[in-house]
């Protein structure tokens, strides 16, 4: 038993470019230059920095990297147009297009290339913590089956199948407890935006039928 799957790396992991940040920082003029950075949350310790021209209607990024299992650093530069939208109340928001698919988005994301969430196949944290807990209950259930227990129901009573050695028994049940265990941990840490969900809905249905 491994107790591990196979994962995206999620948003809140990788490094990001956020072009509402960049606009609040008025750092958008037409031929400015400057500099991002990220640290490790923990050890503070920097992970990246990456140069940025501000040119008419994009942004140009410069950088090196390693590409994966490569000792050698090489030179990026990727250009990510840019595109504005009007608000409500005068004004543009600008956004950028993914320099991969052209989809207009707030952030970027930094891997080796500089590319949409999409294109980078980032998982949300919401997204990833919600498909590990399917997959975990998954594979609790799948063990019920060779153990012939309840399925989406407390097990009261752990009872042995008939012509199955105690050896092999005793090592399921240790495999089922894992997964149960990760999948009552995982569905527990919904509760609360399930919680908040119910009550946006609440607070709609009253706006509604207050009109």
């Amino acid at each position: 038993m491994s107790g591990y799957y196979n994962r995206k790396m999620t948003t809140d992991e990788a490094k990001k470019i956020d072009i509402r940040e960049l606009q609040r920082r008025q750092s958008l003029y037409c031929g400015n230059t400057g500099e991002l950075s990220w640290r490790n949350s923990r050890t503070k310790e920097s992970t990246g920095t990456i140069s940025y021209q501000v040119k008419l209607d994009c942004l140009v990024f410069s950088y090196r990297a390693k590409r994966h299992n490569s000792q050698h650093w090489q030179d990026y530069e990727v250009i990510a147009p840019l595109t504005y939208t009007p608000c409500n109340y005068g004004n543009s928001r600008v956004w950028f297009k993914c320099p991969r698919c052209s989809k207009r988005v707030a952030i970027l994301y930094v891997n080796i290339q500089i590319a949409c969430r999409t294109c980078q196949r980032l998982n949300y944290l919401s997204q990833q913590q919600t498909k590990g807990m399917w997959q975990d209950r998954d594979r609790m259930n799948k063990i019920r089956e060779k153990l012939n227990w309840p399925l989406y129901q407390d097990v009261l009573f752990r009872t042995k199948p008939k012509n199955m050695q105690y050896k092999t028994f005793y090592r399921l049940v240790k495999e089922h407890d894992f997964y149960e265990m990760r999948y009552l941990y995982s569905f527990g840490a919904t509760i609360p935006s399930l919680f908040a969900k119910l009550d946006n809905v609440k607070k709609n249905l009253k706006r509604v039928a207050t009109k």
